[in-house]
């Protein structure tokens, strides 16, 4: 059975919304540092980037003719989805470093999910050379933002 692609768009989405929510409550604790604070709003923003590059890949998809692809994608991404989200733990962070190695944690997993999605699009749509180029690009980003991050640890 075949579903659009924009559902997987909108699981993702989803996934970024809890990363975003995640790092506004940290950002919003006052017992945290200020340092703390601050990282976490910089992450935040980034993640609702991400948010709405998602939303405009949906609105993209829904007005050209509908790429379905294989449910097992999205089955797939939901577990991953749900594995993320109850991994997201708050009471360990005790300073900047530890949020940003739990910021790269989250992006490192993201990519591996992308090219999980990769790898099954691969296998199971016809469309995916064109929607496997659009992954590519997220990936790349995922990658690049943990990069970017990960400069704040050495």
């Amino acid at each position: 059975m075949n579903v659009s692609v924009v559902l997987l768009f909108e699981q993702l989405r989803t996934l970024e919304e809890c990363f975003a929510l995640l790092y506004k409550s940290l950002s919003e604790l006052e017992e945290n540092s200020k340092a703390l604070q601050n990282i976490s709003k910089v992450l935040m923003r980034e993640e609702e980037r991400h948010i709405t590059l998602y939303e405009n890949l949906m609105a993209e998809y829904k007005n050209k003719n509908t790429i379905m692809i294989n449910k097992d994608i999205l089955v797939r991404v939901e577990y991953n989805i749900i594995m993320l989200k109850q991994g997201m733990n708050l009471n360990t962070l005790n300073s900047p470093k530890e949020l940003i190695s739990l910021a790269i944690n989250y992006e490192n997993k993201s990519a591996f999910l992308l090219q999980e999605i990769m790898t099954f699009l691969k296998e199971n749509t016809n469309e995916a050379k064109d929607l496997f180029a659009v992954f590519e690009i997220l990936l790349a980003e995922e990658k690049k933002h943990a990069d970017n991050l990960s400069i704040f640890l050495n």
